[in-house]
């Protein structure tokens, strides 16, 4: 099995890509933000915390030993006038 990392991995659409991966054998990881949404990620997948833009150092230990990324995440705009 592939060792994957799911950002996103506890919303609508990430958590049916966290089971669907599961029930094909795949190893999974996946990233929260905060530990409260640790608990809404399977058992049999393993949840690692770490704010990726506040901690860019405990980020990358997330991504130790993984093969594939998936990142699911809702589109955004940025207007130039919000942008510093």
């Amino acid at each position: 099995p592939m060792t994957i990392l799911v950002l996103g991995g506890t919303g609508h659409v990430g958590s049916h890509l966290v089971r669907n991966l599961l029930d094909q054998g795949q190893s999974v990881r996946v990233l929260v933000r905060n530990a409260d949404r640790a608990s809404l990620v399977p058992a049999d997948a393993q949840a690692v915390v770490v704010d990726v833009v506040g901690d860019p150092d405990g980020a990358r230990a997330a991504f130790q030993g993984i093969e594939a990324v998936f990142m699911l995440n809702a589109a955004t705009t940025i207007r130039p006038s919000t942008v510093s």
